[in-house]
């Protein structure tokens, strides 16, 4: 296990971009990938900070309780009164899966840069971002900052999700720079491969994007053929439990964040691996993205 600066002992991290509320036909429940990210670290024992902003409305006043009450700081949620607090319409298939209808111009287009967010970023050990929330120019630079200043030695991690058409080839290739780990799934792989150029088997075009920009590690989820980890002395696959799918919602978020809080742990990247996949696969048998998660996942 890691020694870590803070009195407590234990890892800091942060999920910086999105927020918001994915609004389901039944119900609304907290989302964003960078606030699930958040949760799923806060559940396994790191200190874990959600970074973005939210509206001054109804819907900002609620996320914030909301994250109060799932045990999670709203410190960095900056307060932006011009705009509304995100929202994402979801429809689910009949597997789970979801599709989704993004608000336009939100809150968390436009996280600003502030003295606080730069000291939070130098004592980080990892932190987790998106291509979604660098659709808009303000978050896109607050964000390339914000992970810039992290320590040399923290877990900068690319979750990539391209969501609808809010990304390019800018966006992906200077996020792709930003990072030293990459998470995707083969839906993804497939786009990046598309847009540069990268051919061949999926082992030689995992491997163009492992070496063209100095990776450390690459998790690729393949939805219901299991997922599979990439690192200097690793390569670990996995299948797929068989589950009873309530929705998928979140789980490629938190087979993120347990990847990246067992690895903090000092756990072989295999082993990250396999904890990562059972707990995707639990929030593939709950709904939304916040499950209550049973104390036995704990890390630290």
């Amino acid at each position: 296990m890691h020694g870590f600066s803070n009195e407590n002992q234990l890892p800091e991290v942060a999920g910086i971009g999105e927020i918001l509320w994915d609004v389901f036909p039944e119900s609304k429940r907290l989302g964003g990938a960078p606030a699930n990210f958040s949760y799923i670290a806060h559940k396994l024992g790191a200190l874990s900070y959600p970074v973005s902003a939210a509206g001054g409305d109804e819907d900002g006043i609620m996320l914030r309780r909301t994250l109060t009450d799932l045990g999670l700081t709203d410190r960095y949620i900056r307060k932006d009164p011009g705009h509304a607090t995100g929202r994402v319409d979801i429809s689910l298939s009949e597997g789970g899966v979801p599709r989704y209808k993004i608000m336009e111009n939100a809150a968390w287009d436009h996280i600003r840069t502030v003295d606080d967010l730069s000291l939070l970023a130098g004592r980080l050990d990892a932190v987790c971002f998106g291509t979604l929330a660098q659709r808009n120019t303000e978050s896109r630079a607050t964000i390339a900052e914000f992970v810039r200043r992290t320590p040399k030695e923290a877990i900068r991690l690319l979750d990539i999700n391209l969501r609808q058409d809010y990304f390019d080839e800018d966006i992906i290739e200077n996020s792709l720079r930003l990072s030293d780990w990459l998470k995707l799934n083969d839906e993804e792989l497939g786009v990046v491969c598309d847009m540069f150029g990268y051919t061949g088997s999926m082992d030689n075009r995992l491997n163009i994007i492992y070496a063209q920009y100095d990776l450390k590690v690459i998790a690729l989820t393949l939805g219901p053929e299991g997922s599979r980890v990439i690192g200097q002395d690793t390569d670990h696959c996995l299948s797929a439990d068989t589950v009873e799918i309530r929705d998928t919602v979140g789980a490629g978020d938190a087979f993120s964040a347990t990847l990246v809080v067992a690895s903090l742990a000092g756990l072989p990247l295999a082993t990250c691996h396999e904890k990562a996949a059972e707990m995707a696969s639990f929030l593939c048998r709950h709904a939304g993205a916040t499950p209550d998660i049973p104390e036995r996942c704990r890390l630290f």
